[in-house]
């Protein structure tokens, strides 16, 4: 075959794979302006209860009205997507239909919090982003929870970041502190809670001990974890487990254990 004939051939050839897939995409289109929304379908990229398929199918059938029976091409998926992310507690949200089977489908991931807060005035969560939202009345994650005079003055009910910054600060501090927990084999498994005294310090608990470990302020985080590994390793095969009260690491280079609340 000569060259002008193969060239020939490739075009035609080139032309009809062309208008087939014309027609394909035609034929989709067609059918999908025929097509109406049959149901939705509702998963999640997490194990997180926050939030399940029946809460997101009542809150669009509330905040955006009959999708269900409607031409696919009217459901308005990005006002779907903008709506459910408008809810604290999801990250993310991504919906599309199929017209094969007139599914609205909608994927969600939830907000993961880094703590839990339990204040006088209440508590709530915040994720590794520093973002506030409120506790669930049903579901309660498994995070590290921190109690005591926490300096920040969160509303009930509040969600979004604080507006001080100082309170940002703080937060992202705490936060830094509980991801060094959990990147520790030893104190991910023994740290029991974090609490705030009356004079601004961070006090960690331990599993199994009597001990309250005064961090002072989140900073230094690996300094002060090296000096809770001394404690164990030095004083307490001389003093006993339980001879102090209060292992203070604030202080450069110190490690002051009292045997009184201080």
């Amino acid at each position: 075959m000569s060259v002008k004939a193969r060239y020939i051939l490739a075009t035609a050839l080139t032309a009809v794979f062309a208008a087939i897939c014309t027609t394909a995409l035609l034929s989709e289109r067609k059918q999908r302006s025929l097509a109406t929304c049959t149901g939705i379908e509702v998963s999640f990229s997490d194990s997180l209860g926050f939030i399940s398929a029946r809460d997101i199918k009542d809150f669009l059938s509330d905040s955006y009205g009959p999708y269900i029976g409607q031409s696919l091409d009217s459901v308005r998926l990005d006002e779907i997507e903008r709506l459910i992310e408008s809810r604290s507690s999801v990250l993310n949200a991504e919906a599309w239909t199929t017209a094969a089977d007139g599914l609205l489908h909608v994927q969600i991931v939830q907000r993961a919090p880094a703590i839990r807060f339990e204040t006088d005035e209440g508590g709530f969560y915040v994720d590794h982003g520093g973002f506030v939202f409120p506790l669930h009345k049903s579901y309660t994650a498994p995070v590290t929870v921190v109690s005591g005079k926490v300096p920040l003055d969160i509303p009930r009910g509040f969600s979004g970041y604080p507006a001080d910054t100082a309170a940002r600060r703080w937060l992202e501090g705490l936060i830094g502190l509980e991801d060094a927990i959990q990147s520790s084999r030893r104190l991910k498994e023994a740290v029991e809670g974090i609490s705030v005294s009356s004079e601004g310090d961070i006090v960690l608990s331990l599993k199994g001990t009597a001990e309250k470990f005064i961090i002072g302020a989140p900073v230094d985080i690996d300094e002060k974890f090296d000096k809770i590994d001394k404690y164990f390793g030095y004083i307490v095969p001389v003093k006993g487990e339980g001879h102090y009260k209060t292992v203070n690491l604030k202080y450069k280079n110190q490690i002051i254990c009292r045997q009184k609340d201080t």
